[in-house]
């Protein structure tokens, strides 16, 4: 792939782009211009719904044996993905993948292949019939699929197919009741992942054709100012940041966020030595692990200190991902979105009003610029190992998260929030987005 001129990685591969004193740059522009401008009961818990028929004891929905399909299939998994990275995780299966296949090793190759996201959804219905792969996603194939949606399961598959999130164990977050022409689905969705974090429960009609239509929605978390720095692959939402504060509630949510980079970085170490990475950058990660131990014990502490409750994150098992998988994520959480993270903490740091929490980000904030560092320097050693397609794919998942950061970043944080975190205005959040964009080349 050829380039006009060098790329901020490029400039790091050849030890001529000092990624903490850009960051400061950057930094000190956003702390300036806000220095400059001075720093009841609903329908939503009707009795009449109940959660899914196929909910487990152990609170897991596994829908697929009940299922009555037009054409019987062998085996089926259930699968969801995100829209840039490419790790598959099993929601629920039955049958034996590719266990009638004439070559088991090329069958299981085309499943993988199939569960890739595409401009349909995240959201999959992968079978295998002999050496046959054949993957539904989205409403439209779902319907095919399923046929005739006339089971609790059929619609909350349905409105899975959209992106909805189907639970157990609560049925305020996700039920289903029959009502005349089809269904009643209640079922939450994240509609915003960053400044402010937005998760909406949504009453949905679910005709007998799979068709959905939105009857109402609410708001029922918002997470101002937050925004997740690496985030590990399959990291689930938080079932409910709790606290009789704003302050509180956003630093339970940031200590839940830091804790789940412990878990990134132990997974990043793994999958490096794996692939033979020098000790330097393996050491750079376990330093950057113990870092959010830290970061972890003391933002939770503070969020305690205000009376919020801190909940733990849960991040399913996965196998070691090869190098176009940790380099297409290290692009988006690490490139993207610690890069800014970094910035916003020395803005923090800075700008907070609330003493104690600017004087842990004053500590955090270092820590985090080195973290930023070490992503820009596991892509400027991973990255040209990669062969021309793999290294396009990932400078546009890199460029997506850009786009997709510059969004979140567009509303304006709760004032109150804002000035006890020293959190930046939208203008100036956007500024940031737009200086780390040309930075990067």
């Amino acid at each position: 792939m050829s380039r006009s001129s060098p790329s901020l990685i490029d400039l790091i591969a050849a030890q001529r782009a000092p990624v903490v004193r850009m960051l400061r740059v950057i930094a000190g522009a956003s702390i300036a211009a806000t220095l400059g401008a001075g720093c009841a009961d609903s329908h939503f818990s009707h009795p009449d719904f109940v959660e899914s028929p196929s909910c487990t004891e152990s609170h897991a929905w596994q829908p697929l044996d009940a299922l009555d399909l037009p054409a019987p299939r062998t085996h089926l998994a259930l699968v969801a993905n995100t829209q840039v990275l490419t790790v598959v995780t099993v929601v629920d299966e039955t049958g034996t993948r590719c266990g009638d296949a004439t070559d088991a090793t090329t069958c299981t190759e085309a499943f993988d292949a199939a569960t890739i996201p595409t401009s349909e959804g995240a959201h999959h219905v992968v079978s295998t019939d002999g050496d046959r792969v054949e993957a539904w996603t989205g409403r439209a194939r779902f319907a095919e699929l399923l046929g005739t949606i006339d089971t609790p399961d059929e619609a909350l598959m349905m409105v899975w197919s959209e992106g909805f999130t189907v639970e157990c164990g609560s049925v305020s977050r996700s039920a289903v009741r029959e009502v005349e022409g089809g269904f009643e689905v209640i079922a939450r969705k994240t509609v915003r992942d960053c400044n402010p974090i937005v998760t909406r429960r949504f009453v949905l009609f679910v005709s007998s054709a799979g068709e959905i239509e939105e009857i109402a929605s609410e708001e029922v978390e918002r997470m101002d100012g937050a925004c997740a720095g690496r985030r590990p692959e399959g990291l689930e939402p938080a079932r409910g940041v709790r606290g009789p504060s704003a302050v509180g509630r956003y630093l339970a949510e940031i200590a839940r966020l830091e804790a789940s980079a412990v878990i990134a970085f132990e997974v990043m170490e793994r999958e490096l030595l794996a692939l033979g990475a020098p000790e330097a950058l393996l050491r750079a990660v376990r330093e950057a692990r113990a870092d959010e131990v830290r970061h972890a014990e003391v933002m939770g502490a503070l969020a305690r200190a205000r009376g919020a409750r801190v909940e733990a994150p849960v991040v399913p098992s996965r196998p070691l991902r090869d190098a176009l998988a940790i380099a297409l994520e290290n692009a988006v959480e690490g490139c993207v979105r610690e890069t800014f993270g970094a910035i916003v903490g020395l803005h923090q740091a800075t700008c907070a009003q609330d003493p104690a929490l600017r004087d842990a980000m004053r500590v955090i904030a270092e820590d985090e610029l080195r973290h930023a560092d070490l992503s820009w320097q596991l892509a400027a050693w991973l990255e040209p190992r990669l062969d021309d397609a793999a290294r396009a794919e990932v400078d546009r998942a890199r460029a997506r998260a850009l786009v997709a950061l510059r969004a979140e970043v567009a509303i304006d944080p709760d004032p109150e929030l804002a000035r006890a975190a020293g959190l930046p205005s939208a203008r100036v959040a956007t500024e940031i987005v737009e200086r780390i964009a040309r930075s990067i080349g």
